[in-house]
This record gives structure tokens, sequence and C-alpha cells, in this order.
């Protein structure tokens, strides 16, 4: 079984700033990611990626669940901590506003 195959249950939350990859079968942890604290909900985009709010860093964490690491961080300034998350995946877009900030 590869991480993409246990994408229903790829990030389980876990005490403080860590999530973790999870085998469903066994039930046990493949590997802890640290993504930061404050997570909000993720969203998938079905080819192996999974995009995360981090709240307090006011960024996108983005994880790819064949390598099982953190492919990068994007961080969301100036627009303020991470509201909702949405992807558009015909397209390929990813909605991720801020609150909390004025841009003008």
């Amino acid at each position: 079984m590869n991480a993409a195959q246990a994408l229903g249950q790829f990030l389980r939350t876990l005490p403080h700033s860590a999530a973790a990859i999870i085998d469903p079968a066994k039930d046990t942890v493949v590997k802890p990611l640290d993504l930061g604290s404050a997570r909000e909900p993720a969203i998938p985009d079905g080819k192996g990626i999974i995009y995360d709010h981090i709240a307090d860093t006011n960024e996108v964490v983005v994880t790819d669940t064949y390598s099982l690491t953190i492919k990068s961080r994007w961080k969301l300034a100036p627009g303020g901590e991470p509201g909702a998350i949405a992807l558009d995946k015909e397209h390929g877009r990813l909605f991720s506003p801020g609150r909390g900030r004025r841009f003008w």
C-alpha cells in the first residue's frame, strides 16, 4: 500500500503542531509531519497532493502523498490568516482567501 491509497485517512491530527501519515489497514503511524499548529481543514487534489491551511503562520502547506513529504509552504501575506479553502480540480486552481487584514 502506498500513501495515495490511504488518502482517506492520510493526515490524522496529533497533539500540538503535528499530523501523521497513517496506514489505515494497521492503524499505525507511517511518518509524522510537522505542519504547524492551528491547522484548518485540508483539501486533496485527487492526484496525490493535499493542501492544508495553517492559521498561526498564515500559510498553505502542500503535502505530497507519494513521497510522504511537505512539498512547499505558501505564505498568504499580506492577506491575513487563512479563511476557507477550495480547489477547482478541472482548472488546477486553489482558492485561499485571507481574513483579518485589509488590502486598501
